[in-house]
């Protein structure tokens, strides 16, 4: 079977909503926090639902190149049955294939709205506007990141200013100082004061 193209949001797997964004799995109001990578494990799984996948591929998509053995994928694959309430005697979620690898049997859909992974999740939509009509209104994200943006380029200008052009009397000292060397004259008229 071949990679699926998958939400990268919201993915349903079984009873638990991976909210991939959060490193999070939610079922029924209860809500478990992933490690990264293990979210990551998760959702390459979620991508190809049903095949069965080496370790040695896992390493490759999930550890991208990083230099781990074997036993850190069997740590991860426990770590992420642990999470999900999974046994590996009797799989729910994920299946050990000996001597071949690992493959994810829960029923995999994606969540693609951001209402519909709310509503999944068994919690309420948040109060006030949501991320569509925020950036949808005049006074949106893209208004602010722009006023942002002028105010961070404006305190580089002026403190590029005040670091190369010093005013008066601010306690910066020029590069150079001079010394002005007189010759001695006799202040007194006697000659053996001198």
């Amino acid at each position: 079977m071949s990679e699926k193209t998958i939400s990268p949001r919201a993915i349903q797997i079984g009873d638990w909503t991976l909210v991939t964004e959060l490193n999070l799995l939610r079922r029924a109001g209860k809500e478990v926090r992933l490690e990264p990578r293990h979210a990551d494990l998760l959702l390459f799984m979620s991508a190809r639902c049903g095949d069965v996948i080496s370790t040695e591929e896992i390493i490759q998509r999930v550890w991208k190149g990083q230099v781990v053995t074997d036993h850190s994928v069997y740590q991860a694959v426990a770590k992420v049955r642990k999470a999900v309430g999974d046994n590996a005697a009797q799989p729910r979620y994920i299946e050990t294939v000996p001597k071949r690898g690992y493959r994810l049997i829960a029923e995999v859909s994606e969540i693609p709205d951001t209402d519909d992974r709310d509503a999944s999740s068994g919690s309420a939509p948040a109060s006030g506007p949501s991320q569509k009509e925020v950036k949808a209104s005049p006074g949106g994200a893209g208004i602010r990141l722009w006023w942002l943006s002028a105010t961070f380029a404006l305190l580089a200008i002026l403190l590029a200013v005040w670091w190369f052009f010093p005013t008066p009397g601010d306690g910066h000292a020029p590069a150079y100082r001079t010394i002005a060397v007189l010759p001695f004259t006799a202040l007194s008229e006697r000659e053996t004061d001198r």
